[in-house]
């Protein structure tokens, strides 16, 4: 378990990196491994939090190699594309940002 958690993980449909695999969740009952988490990235040096954890289930692994896990994620296709993060402290201020300019355009 410790050498599967030092693997990166790569989506195969996008090749994005989405990090190492920092813990897993298990099963207690009976010890399946039921999906693989990567911690979010630090903000600002962690001074502003962390992003959200990227949980992945491991019916979606592909490929457990050497050094890489290939995993495929759903596609997902939000309802709305929003403008900054939720979680983001600053989330207020670039709204207000994005509210102004598209003011100035209008005039």
């Amino acid at each position: 378990m410790t050498e599967l958690l030092q693997l990166e993980m790569i989506d195969v449909l996008t090749g994005q990196r989405l990090g190492f695999a920092d813990d897993a969740a298990i099963d207690s009952q009976t010890g399946q491994l039921l999906s693989l988490i990567c911690y979010g990235q630090l903000r600002c040096f962690g001074l502003l939090g962390r992003r959200k954890d990227v949980e992945i289930p491991f019916d979606c692994v592909r490929l457990i190699g050497a050094q890489t896990i290939l995993v495929e994620q759903k596609p997902t296709v939000p309802k709305t594309i929003p403008l900054t993060d939720p979680d983001d402290p600053l989330a207020a201020y670039y709204a207000d940002i994005h509210r102004h300019s598209s003011q100035s355009r209008l005039r």
